[in-house]
């Protein structure tokens, strides 16, 4: 299943409060820049 990093930004900004409760507290250590290249191809 290919989604396209909009897609995904999306959807997990809608779940991430239920299924991440603890991601407030850690998500500047997790910075979109370092994501962008993911999946690497």
């Amino acid at each position: 299943m290919s989604w396209p990093m909009y897609a995904l930004r999306k959807e997990w900004n809608r779940v991430k409060r239920q299924v991440a409760p603890w991601w407030a507290e850690c998500s500047k250590e997790a910075s979109p820049p370092i994501w962008s290249g993911w999946p690497p191809r």
